[in-house]
């Protein structure tokens, strides 16, 4: 089993140095013609740096962190069972977290929080459903 993680490992590596280095495009193939296509994910990453709490700001840890997240995500919201982590994450970061927000149904909402500055690890799955085959491709958003 290790040996397959491994060899799997090593094939997500070939293939993400095979990756073009333009932000926000990927080559994609259209028609038998390889061509440039735009990114758009649906989710995003936001790193946010918050004040640790004191007595002239005993805010709530998620309305804080919700705050800081409002001009840039209107009418966010959070799921319980994340709402229940993320005293513990922003406490063991030092108050330093990514969070990952991602569009449903018109509004966004919070689907995680990572500790440190992830932005620069983003990828995605980019399926393509043909008549005779299925192509898959790890896209690094």
């Amino acid at each position: 089993m290790a040996a397959r993680f491994i060899s799997l490992t090593a094939k997500i590596q070939e293939v993400r140095n095979k990756l073009p280095a333009k932000e926000n495009s990927a080559t994609i193939l259209q028609n038998r013609v390889l061509v440039e296509a735009e990114l758009d994910p649906v989710s995003q990453k936001q790193y946010v740096v918050l004040e640790p709490p004191g007595l002239s700001n005993n805010q709530a840890d998620i309305d804080r962190l919700l705050e800081s997240l409002s001009n840039r995500y209107p009418g966010l919201t959070v799921p319980l069972p994340l709402m229940n982590q993320i005293g513990d994450i922003l406490r063991r970061s030092g108050w330093r977290v990514t969070a990952t927000v991602s569009m449903f149904e018109e509004n966004w909402r919070l689907v995680d929080v990572e500790e440190g500055d992830t932005t620069g690890k983003q990828y995605g799955l980019a399926v393509d459903l043909g008549t005779t085959t299925v192509v898959g491709y790890l896209v690094d958003l």
